[in-house]
């Protein structure tokens, strides 16, 4: 069973900063693992008490940021990515939404009601790479 724990705790905190040191996290998320001022925190905990994976969201009065998302390889394919999309969509609930999402992940965010805003390309190391931002209204 998993279980999904939400905030800003020292726990939480804890959890998400084993991930810095990850070099398939680091290269899959594009950007640092570390915690920002007001990043709200969604982390998947198996039975075991291992992190199962984590996403985040920033509020920002209006409305309200997607951000970090990652489930480690070892707990893809086991439902647990859905777990914490759902566990993030509820807790945000009739708020506009927005992110920035890849090509892969671009249907998770179309399934919820998203709409693309802004898509470009971007050149990277290992050539260009498509983006979008993503909204979804109130």
């Amino acid at each position: 069973m998993t279980r999904i724990l939400t905030g800003r705790t020292d726990e939480i905190l804890q959890r998400v900063a084993a991930f810095e040191g990850d070099e398939l996290a680091a290269r899959e998320l594009d950007i640092p693992v570390a915690d920002k001022a007001g990043k709200h925190w969604f982390v998947a905990v198996g039975e075991s008490g291992e992190t199962l994976g984590f996403c985040s969201a920033v509020d920002e009065g209006e409305r309200v940021g997607f951000w970090t998302f990652y489930v480690p390889p070892s707990s893809r394919g086991t439902g647990v990515g859905r777990e914490l999309w759902l566990a993030r969509l509820d807790a945000y609930a009739g708020r506009e939404l927005y992110a920035y999402c890849s090509r892969d992940s671009w249907p998770f965010y179309e399934r919820s009601g998203f709409e693309v805003v802004v898509e470009d390309y971007e050149t990277r190391d290992h050539g260009k790479v498509w983006w979008a931002e993503v909204r979804r209204p109130a």
